[in-house]
């Protein structure tokens, strides 16, 4: 038994020194010295993380050098080397990938961060740079992502070129090159062209380089073209102010670089962007996007701006996403400029600066989009007004962003029951007066709004109540779920109804085309709201903590529900049953015109509440209501006219 255990002992010893030495074998490999790819083929050293199947070499893991080193050095013709996402990386003086006198290389799908220089081609051509992404080199102060130093016949397309001191240096010679459709951003320099001749630059994003306005600089008499030709256009240049008069997506002034290199064509939008165009098509036709009539629906996610052109139509995004590239903040995720009837819908939009941008637009509807994450400035924001009027902002969730609501110079709008949580300021307010805000959530403890030389309206009278301010202290005595003290935001902006819990709309259902909400004003969690048309009621779950008082103020449209025929503004709250885990409970009721309002309290648990009604929408087709309601009290006015002229004759 003991040879057993001393055995079963020495076996385990060797095989964790073995699995030690592997790995210190596999940290010396890839820390402190370069991957090389042979001139015959073979990977040097053999157990590097690439996999070879012929001319193609994959990586299989990340490749990481350490001082001076470089990442891969690349010294045979006619390969491909496919990263698959994986890294190449330092924080040395070397090269992420190196090529000397090659040719037909191609690069592709690669993270290369950190080195003193991103991809070098030295004496090369037919090298293809693609999708790759190449940030942060930066060890010397004219670092460069990509540098061609006498190369031709190359392409680089479709890569992320991000945070280096140069974003592509083409030098000496390094002629007859195809780069297209790269991000290149946030750089110092996006581009630095160097007695090179005969470069197509276009359809590429110059992006919030630092070394502004021109985002490059030329030497040595080079001349290069920079478009395309009309209309497929040039490149999109951040921070060109342009116009474009004729709505084709291209500026009207040209983009000069200097004499003899110039963007004819340049682009108004990010290259990439999906467009709804003014004669109903969109591109490109690639987008994933389904037009039915005036109504274009998502059918996959989007990873570019979106921009409307066209007006009275639907964008719906049908729960997809419009997201920003990864590691390129795009301006504006969804752009509506002199837009007239455009509704977007059910988008969730993030990492972009601006979520929504209306400009110059009018009768617009935003509605039930989540907006979270634009990032990029303070001033960054989830839906951003200029110079806009007379729009629906409703049940956006806008969240964890600088600014939740932005408004400028943009007064007579709507922005009712949006959930606006975590922005560092929930809404900023110039120059803009006359909307109407109420039944919004403003969630955060802090920064709620600020408000300068604008004067808004906070609330829609009673009993239709303000909004909910998660630093409001004020008290509610009378229980009916309205604060009795003000919300003062400033001396021009007070919310004279402030709703003691957040508001949660429902969807009660959609009849004649016309959709019917429900909302309540609650501190209880809520859940499970169902309406039942045919036996005339509505019914949700609440919850919260056992023993704690828990509190609903219901809205319901009288269209909806309600207890006389024809819905009528003089309903008596004896008519109405208001049940809390099956037991009658007294409860408050105001009404007006449109809504009848409920407030009623109750201990904390789980519990089932229905609001019982005698009659419900289908009863009547909702066209019939209102000329039913009409006749009804001409009826009534002709009888009071006939028994007062009975009295009077008496």
């Amino acid at each position: 038994m003991r040879r057993l255990v001393s055995a079963l002992a020495l076996l385990f010893i060797v095989v964790s020194l073995s699995i030690l030495v592997s790995r210190i074998d596999v940290v010396r490999a890839f820390v402190e010295g370069p991957v090389f790819i042979r001139s015959n083929g073979d990977v040097d050293p053999s157990d590097a993380p690439i996999q070879r199947n012929g001319d193609v070499y994959t990586l299989t893991g990340n490749i990481t050098s350490s001082l001076d080193n470089d990442g891969i050095v690349i010294e045979r013709d006619d390969m491909i080397l496919d990263g698959v996402g994986h890294t190449v990386q330092s924080d040395g003086n070397g090269t992420g990938i190196n090529l000397y006198m090659q040719k037909n290389v191609t690069i592709k799908n690669t993270h290369v961060v950190g080195f003193g220089y991103g991809i070098i081609a030295t004496y090369s051509s037919d090298v293809s740079i693609l999708e790759n992404n190449i940030m942060y080199t930066g060890a010397f102060a004219y670092s460069p992502g990509i540098f061609f130093n006498n190369c031709s016949n190359n392409i680089i397309s479709g890569n992320i070129i991000k945070g280096n001191q140069h974003g592509i240096w083409l030098y000496n010679g390094s002629n007859d090159s195809l780069i297209v459709e790269n991000d290149i951003a946030d750089n110092w320099l996006g581009m630095r062209v160097d007695g090179s001749f005969g470069n197509v630059i276009c359809h590429n994003n110059f992006l919030k380089n630092i070394e502004v306005p021109l985002h490059v600089e030329i030497y040595g008499n080079s001349a290069n073209v920079w478009d395309d030709g009309y209309p497929s256009g040039g490149n999109w240049w951040s921070e060109q102010y342009n116009i474009d008069s004729n709505c084709d997506e291209i500026a009207d002034i040209n983009y000069t670089l200097d004499n003899n290199n110039t963007d004819r064509y340049p682009l108004m939008n990010p290259w990439g962007s999906v467009c709804i165009k003014a004669d109903g098509s969109f591109s490109p036709l690639s987008a994933p996007i389904q037009r039915n009539g005036d109504v274009y629906t998502l059918t996959n996610d989007i990873y570019y701006p979106v921009i409307v052109i066209k007006d009275n139509i639907t964008l719906d995004g049908a729960g997809h996403m419009i997201q920003g590239k990864e590691g390129i903040l795009y301006p504006i995720g969804v752009y509506l400029t002199n837009r007239r009837n455009v509704t977007a819908e059910n988008l969730n939009i993030r990492g972009f600066n601006h979520g929504i941008h209306l400009e110059n637009s009018f009768s617009n509807k935003i509605l039930r989009n989540n907006i979270t994450g634009m990032t990029g400035f303070a001033y960054s924001s989830g839906i951003r007004f200029f110079d806009s009027r007379n729009n629906i902002i409703s049940q956006n969730n806008v969240s964890d962003n600088p600014t939740g609501f932005r408004l400028d110079n943009s007064s007579d709008n709507f922005i009712v029951a949006n959930n606006l949580a975590g922005n560092v300021v929930s809404m900023e307010i110039y120059d803009s007066s006359d909307s109407y805000i109420h039944h919004n959530n403003f969630r955060n403890t802090w920064g709620q709004v600020y408000s300068y030389e604008s004067t808004n309206f906070w609330y829609y009278g009673y009993p239709t109540e303000g909004n909910y301010w998660g630093d409001y202290t004020g008290s509610d005595t009378n229980g009916d779920g309205v604060g009795e003290d003000p919300y003062i935001i400033d001396e021009n902006n007070t919310d004279y109804f402030p709703l003691m819990g957040p508001v949660t709309v429902f969807d009660a259902g959609t009849w004649d085309d016309l959709s019917y909400e429900v909302s309540v004003s609650s501190n209880s969690n809520l859940k499970d709201f169902s309406f039942d048309a045919n036996n005339a009621f509505i019914t949700f779950t609440v919850s919260g903590p056992d023993g704690s008082i828990g509190f609903c103020r219901v809205t319901i449209p009288k269209r909806l529900l309600w207890v006389t025929m024809p819905p009528s503004f003089h309903a008596s709250s004896a008519q109405w049953q208001v049940l809390v885990g099956g037991i009658a409970t007294p409860f408050t009721l105001d009404q007006d015109v449109d809504n009848t309002y409920f407030s009623f309290n109750y201990t904390h648990s789980t519990h089932t509440v229905q609001i019982i009604g005698t009659h419900a929408i289908p009863e009547f087709p909702s066209s019939l209501i209102l000329p039913i309601f009409m006749l009804t009290t001409l009826i009534a006015f002709a009888l009071y006219r006939k028994r007062k002229l009975r009295i009077f004759k008496e």
